[in-house]
């Protein structure tokens, strides 16, 4: 399975409800299933892999990105990172943006 599934509320939206690993799947506005050989999905993991170290808030979520094998990586609303290869990394605003426009190409609304 090459396939990359996306849970995705929208960056930017305040939620009533703390966003975490264990709600942002049944939460999502979005969802996705898309080939990891599709070139946005390469050029969203190019981005996440550009980052820099930085906070990242484990509650705050909007994105859970599930790799095969079961990998997941986490963006918080505030373009932090977290993923076992990246560890916690932080988007600059300009690649956040570029980050939300992708996801947004990517999902579709529940």
């Amino acid at each position: 399975m090459n396939q990359v599934e996306i849970f995705y509320v929208p960056i930017g939206v305040e939620t009533y409800m703390p966003m975490t690993p264990e709600n942002i799947e049944e939460s999502a506005v979005f969802v996705g299933e898309i080939a990891l050989t599709n070139r946005r999905i390469k050029k969203l993991f190019k981005l996440l892999g550009s980052s820099s170290k930085g906070e990242f808030e484990i509650d705050n979520l909007r994105a859970k990105i599930v790799l095969p094998e079961n990998k997941v990586t986490y963006i918080d609303n505030n373009g932090g990172i977290h993923s076992p290869e990246l560890e916690t990394y932080k988007l600059f605003d300009s690649e956040l943006q570029a980050v939300k426009k992708i996801l947004e190409r990517v999902t579709v609304k529940r």
